[in-house]
Order: C-alpha cells, then structure tokens, then sequence
C-alpha cells in the first residue's frame, strides 16, 4: 500500500504545465522576474541539479558547477565556482550566468544573488518527489518541456518495472548506515524511513529502520542498533570524507556489537558510489540495486 501511496505522490508531482510562455525565477534579471528567451548559460549548484540539466539534453548550456558536481564525467571540464553552500559569488558574475540552479541546502545564498541582479531557482531536494519537481521545473524554465516529460516517463517505467519484480517478495527490515563500519566500530549514521532512501527502500517492497528515528538522518546508538535489530543492513560507502580504514567485512564488524540477526545471518550490503545519495536522475538505479541486494 505504501508503494502505491509513494507512485501516486511522484505522479502528482510531476503533473504540471508542460508548456509555459515564460520562465519566472526567484531573484531579478534587469528588475524582471523572467524573460523572453530560455537561459543560455546555467550555472549548477548542486550535483542533482547538474546530472539533472545533462539528462535533459543541456550539458552545452552549463557554464558553471559546484565543487563536488562530478557526473556525467563530460562536465568535469566545466568550471568550478566553490562548494555547494558557500561557492564564489566572483567566480560566478565572471560567467556570466542568465540562470543558476541552488538546491534547498543551499538556500541561503539567495540575499547575495538578489543582490548581484542573479536570476536563480532554488528547487527541493530532500525526497524522491522532489527529484521529478526538480526535472519538471528545470525543463519549464529552459523550455526544454519535451525532453522533461520524456525523462519522467522513462524514470516512471523503471520505477514500476523494480516494483513488480520485487512484488511477493518477502518485505525485510532494514538499517540503512550512510557511515562505514570499521574497527572499532564507531557510532552509526543512519537514514529514517522518511528520507529519501527510505523511499527507495519501501518502493523495493521492504521498511527502513529504526521507525523512530525522528529525523530523515541521524546518529543512532549501538544500544539502539541491537535493540532494533534489523533483518538487514545496507552500507553506503565511497562518500566525501568518509573515514579510511573502513572494514574488509563487514558483516563481522557490525557483530562486534553484539547479537545482532543481520550480521549472523550475513545480510550486510554495500553499496559504493555518492550517486547513491544523491537525489537525481539516477535514483532509478539505487531503486535497483536495493532491490537486488535485498533479494540475495
């Protein structure tokens, strides 16, 4: 029920005008809220938003990026403009960008573009909804609307092709740990069953755990980790300043904390990439792999 509950949402959000006269932003181009044409030069703040503009055909339009901005591979000769909260506002005026792209996270930075005259979107990023807003709106304001309901129809697909492969399937409970375990073993950063993995995971026909965690993301103690107990543990491993020393098994790590089901059992699962965690076009992928790790 859950599953039908989450593709109605996605669809929902998704619906909209696919073919807007003018593009309307935050922030002020000239004292106007929009323009006539659609924005040539793009610069993206986020790596969601970047992989976003390139699904939709628009890697020649991005004229800036943020730091950790690093899929596909082709964007990587795109300049630079700093970190994603606090990028260079000179770097940016020098490229004289007609649109930037600003995820929620960062949404901060909106004083200092209204105050350069910046023409700017700042788009939600915290849920698996939030990934198709994001394409719908950005292929509104680069008048790219075909191309945006063809992505969302083709991510729609694959969304349900996984759920009905994984229908029947025995639902698992599962611990999803964004921290590598190691030797000792340190406390565990987990996702709730709110954030956005947990969306992934509930769309692969199973529960992320512990249900009262509170927080889409946080800090869980070992008590509280053998207490839940759960059926399995998914790993993301290969995140920006991960701790190095992370453990060759780790299935035998997250035993040293005791009698724990999904570590006797050998049920712990890595998966490697900041793809995984990124909310984008690509969530159809972590989609699968959840999927399939969890049917092993």
């Amino acid at each position: 029920m859950w599953r039908t509950g989450l593709l109605i949402l996605i669809t929902a959000c998704t619906a909209g005008s696919a073919a807007a006269a003018r593009w309307r932003l935050s922030g002020a181009v000239g004292g106007r809220a929009g323009r006539d044409g659609p924005p040539e030069r793009i610069v993206s703040l986020a790596p969601a938003l970047t992989e976003t503009c390139c699904a939709l055909g628009l890697r020649d339009r991005l004229v800036g990026r943020s730091r950790y901005c690093d899929w596909p591979p082709e964007i990587r000769d795109v300049p630079d403009v700093g970190a994603l909260i606090d990028p260079s506002l000179e770097r940016i005026l020098l490229l004289k960008p007609d649109l930037i792209l600003v995820a929620e996270a960062g949404k901060d930075l909106r004083g200092q573009l209204d105050s350069a005259g910046l023409a700017y979107l700042v788009l939600p990023n915290r849920r698996l909804a939030d990934v198709f807003e994001s394409i719908r709106r950005i292929a509104e304001a680069t008048r790219c609307e075909v191309e945006g309901d063809r992505l969302i129809g083709a991510m729609r697909q694959r969304f349900e092709a996984v759920r009905l492969t994984s229908a029947g399937r025995p639902a698992r409970r599962v611990m999803l740990c964004i921290s590598a375990s190691r030797l000792p073993m340190p406390l565990p950063w987990v996702a709730g069953p709110d954030s956005y993995l947990g969306e992934l995971v509930a769309l692969a026909g199973h529960r992320a755990v512990p249900s009262d965690l509170g927080a889409d993301y946080g800090e869980i103690s070992f008590e509280q980790v053998l207490r839940t107990d759960p059926d399995a543990i998914i790993e993301f491993r290969g995140l920006a300043g991960e701790a190095r020393g992370a453990a060759s098994d780790p299935a035998e790590a997250w035993g040293t904390l005791g009698p724990l089901r999904a570590a006797r059992e050998r049920r712990v699962y890595l998966l490697h990439g900041t793809q995984h965690v990124t909310p984008g076009p690509r969530c159809v992928e972590t989609l699968k792999e959840i999927a399939r790790v969890l049917t092993e």
